[in-house]
């Protein structure tokens, strides 16, 4: 299992190269790999991540383009840009989240499928935008995306859906433990 010093250095090496855009998906990919190759199931279940960041490498250079694209948009004001931007975005957060769930590989055999939606997914996205000013809401929204995103996660064959069960105040707590540890 894991530790959270090794998951820091994870995302930091993400962070990196999220931020060089052109090898994104490769560090993304490394982070899933080392995440999902350190999840323990409570029935003894382990798991591969078996995606490669070339799969989805063209989702992570649109969005970079889009991004930067959009800024360069005379007239465009902040709040036109970042729903310019989310509206766009959504699309391919979606080919990521499939291409994430779908290239799990459990140890039973069984394979995994996202099949959740563009409009939840965009309302989810835009509450957490908003629920960013109440200073703590953004935890039950976190709380409650997490939830959709399980219920729309199968394991297959047989169907079985997969189930989350946290709450906003444990999202919220555990933020605020990682943040006093960080400060």
């Amino acid at each position: 299992m894991g530790t959270g010093l090794q998951a820091l250095g994870w995302g930091l090496r993400a962070l990196l190269l999220t931020s060089l855009m052109i090898p994104a998906a490769w560090g993304v990919a490394a982070v899933y790999r080392w995440y999902v190759r350190n999840l323990v199931f409570s029935d003894g279940t382990v798991a591969e991540f078996t995606g490669r960041g070339g799969q989805v490498w063209g989702c992570f250079v649109l969005l970079s383009v889009l991004n930067g694209g959009l800024s360069l948009i005379p007239g465009i004001g902040p709040l036109s840009f970042l729903l310019s931007f989310l509206f766009i975005a959504v699309f391919f957060n979606l080919i990521i989240y499939r291409w994430f769930f779908r290239n799990i590989s459990p140890s039973t055999g069984e394979h995994l499928d996202f099949t959740g939606r563009y409009w939840p997914l965009l309302g989810y996205l835009l509450l957490f935008a908003v629920s960013i000013y109440a200073l703590v809401g953004w935890a039950w929204v976190a709380a409650g995306m997490t939830t959709w995103i399980c219920r729309n996660i199968y394991l297959s064959p047989g169907g079985s859906r997969e189930a989350f069960t946290g709450t906003g105040g444990q999202f919220l707590w555990r933020d605020l433990v990682v943040s006093s540890v960080a400060c």
